[in-house]
């Protein structure tokens, strides 16, 4: 079993990092195409849940992904969205997301064949302090 995850701040805050900005590139507005490549991230496999939530050991590791959006399948999807009441809107575009994953420590690696998805949701959205 292998838990992959950049581990815990002392906020709380779990399972995220930041990642360079060059790991992103999006263009919604001509073709709703996106791309998230990350190469070689320094991380540590936790073994499972329970042992990553209780800050127990790990063992260093690499991981890479990319995840790519291939443009509109169906556009408006639900169509531009406003939500006063809950602060927030965006345009949301049905697309198909192909995906690879890949990681590599002492005695193991591992290799996804890459994935496609028919269905999948590209969105540009606004909420909290960006919403006004």
């Amino acid at each position: 079993m292998h838990d992959y995850n950049p581990g815990i701040s002392t906020g709380g805050l779990f399972w995220t990092i930041a990642v360079p900005r060059s790991a992103v590139s999006v263009d919604l507005q001509r073709a709703a195409q996106a791309e998230f490549v990350v190469r070689n991230l320094a991380i540590t496999d936790q073994h499972d849940l329970m042992n990553a939530l209780h800050h127990g050991p790990g063992v260093p590791a690499t991981v890479s992904f990319a995840v790519n959006w291939n443009g509109i399948i169906r556009g408006g999807l639900a169509g531009p969205v406003r939500n006063t009441t809950n602060g927030f809107a965006g345009e949301f575009f049905e697309t198909d997301a192909t995906l690879g994953w890949s990681s590599t420590q002492a005695g193991f690696s591992f290799v996804s064949t890459s994935a496609t998805r028919k269905y999948a949701v590209l969105a540009s959205e606004r909420n909290g302090l960006y919403f006004k």
